[in-house]
């Protein structure tokens, strides 16, 4: 991770909800690697 690419993204109240969602899922599914992202990217 470098300095670029961290940004803020304006989200919805929807949107907060479902982020909320995905990261206790992801807890109760015990990611613990910074590589265990929320929204994979491909290039």
């Amino acid at each position: 991770m470098n300095a670029t690419s961290q940004r803020v993204i304006a989200l919805n109240a929807s949107a907060v909800e479902a982020a909320a969602r995905m990261f206790e899922r992801a807890d109760l599914l015990g990611h613990t690697e910074l590589e265990h992202y929320l929204w994979p990217a491909c290039q």
